[in-house]
């Protein structure tokens, strides 16, 4: 539980107050000096107990913030870390705000302490305009229900649409699987990101792995996804990290930067650790990361390695479930008894599901048979935790359930 000294202590020095509960109403902030929200806000989980609310600004000035948990209000700023961003995203002719070079504001509240399974809500109001609001829920506990979405290669126009249908599911966290903005894309940028993510953003913590498309530019990844989602998982590198929730271990692993091929990187040894650690708590764990270990389309894995490393992961450790992206589609393969999920339909232009099936059936014989389910749209996926089962559930772009199947854990 969050002590008076402590939830104070997250604030700067110019937190105004602490208000019980039922002793005052939120209050409407009139900045001194108005300022330009560009990303966010947007929560991330750091552990069991802890989590970092943040958003960015183009100007370097305190926002009045007011969180609200089970402790009482508290009303203050955020500290801040002005950084220069030398690559701008996106063109004129694109209906997203552009990401512009020169000075970013990242503006971050650590909550420690936090009582677990408990709902908080934050406000702030970056101009008499401009108010954000939402909630999230603290890690509940290993014996609470609860709902995950995931979502993968997110593209302007559609990735809009599908977070706004997931958000309609309540998820209480969501676990992005890479790919989140194209330099491809012209209409594409990180601010039109955030931007359409909102529905989702508002109702908790927003986890990332580490996509190939975060590489579309050589400085992209420090400016945007490190800078962004540095401490995930109080992980010592935001391409790789776990949180506890619920009865799930979430652990993100990265499938780009870091060699998830070699059974003895750096990497592979802390997955295998940290599951260990999971299976002693008495979590079960989802595997999430970017490029697949199973499709039939062209982006069948040519080194098998990766898929050998993440097997036996699922396998050693009781995995029930492994979540990628990176083919913009949904497929669904079972093997051993662990369900291999892809789905990369956020919004990225659609994949041809069975480019590669021939290829695959020559190479390895039977393979293509592990493929259970297979469907070419756009769209996002619910895990849903409930009374010892893990029910999966994929949801087109329009709403539509074109897959479920469920795991006893």
């Amino acid at each position: 539980m969050i002590e008076r000294r402590t939830f104070l202590s997250m604030l700067t020095a110019t937190a105004t107050a602490l208000v019980l509960p039922g002793c005052a109403t939120p209050r409407t902030y009139e900045p001194v000096e108005p300022v330009t929200l560009t990303k966010g806000p947007y929560l991330l989980i750091l552990d069991a107990t802890t989590a970092s609310l943040r958003f960015e600004t183009r100007e370097d000035l305190p926002v009045q913030i007011q969180i609200i948990g089970p402790e009482g209000i508290v009303h203050g700023t955020a500290r801040r870390r002005a950084e220069h961003v030398g690559l701008p995203w996106g063109m004129e002719i694109s209906g997203n705000p552009l990401d512009e070079e020169g000075e970013h504001v990242l503006h971050e509240i650590v909550l420690t302490d936090l009582t677990p399974g408990a709902t908080y809500r934050w406000r702030l109001q970056a101009s008499p305009d401009v108010v954000k609001s939402g909630r999230f829920r603290a890690p509940p506990s290993p014996t609470s229900s609860t709902v995950v979405a995931f979502i993968a290669d997110t593209m302007y126009p559609s990735s809009a649409g599908v977070a706004a249908m997931l958000a309609s599911h309540e998820p209480e966290v969501v676990v992005h699987g890479g790919d989140i903005q194209y330099r491809t894309n012209p209409a594409d940028t990180w601010n039109g990101f955030f931007l359409a993510m909102e529905p989702l953003l508002a109702l908790g913590p927003y986890q990332a792995c580490f996509g190939n498309h975060e590489l579309d530019e050589p400085e992209e990844a420090e400016y945007y996804f490190d800078r962004l989602w540095a401490g995930q998982g109080a992980s010592s590198t935001p391409r790789y990290h776990a949180i506890p929730w619920g009865p799930l271990l979430l652990l993100c692993l990265d499938s780009e930067t870091s060699d998830l091929g070699d059974p003895q990187s750096p990497q592979v040894a802390w997955a295998h650790q940290t599951l260990a650690e999971a299976r002693e708590k008495g979590l079960h764990p989802v595997l999430f990361f970017h490029r697949p270990t199973y499709t039939l389309s062209k982006y069948g894995p040519r080194n098998l390695n990766a898929r050998q490393v993440v097997h036996d992961l699922a396998t050693t450790y009781d995995c029930p479930a492994v979540l990628a992206g990176h083919v913009h589609g949904y497929e669904r393969f079972e093997v051993d008894g662990i369900v291999y999920l892809i789905d990369g339909g956020g919004g990225a232009l659609l994949t041809n599901l069975e480019e590669r099936r021939d290829e695959i059936e020559d190479a390895r014989p039977g393979e293509p048979d592990l493929r259970q389910v297979a469907h070419r749209s756009f769209g996002g996926t619910i895990l849903r935790v409930d009374d010892g089962t893990l029910r999966i559930e994929r949801y087109e772009l329009d709403g539509t359930l074109t897959d479920q199947v469920d795991i006893t854990l």
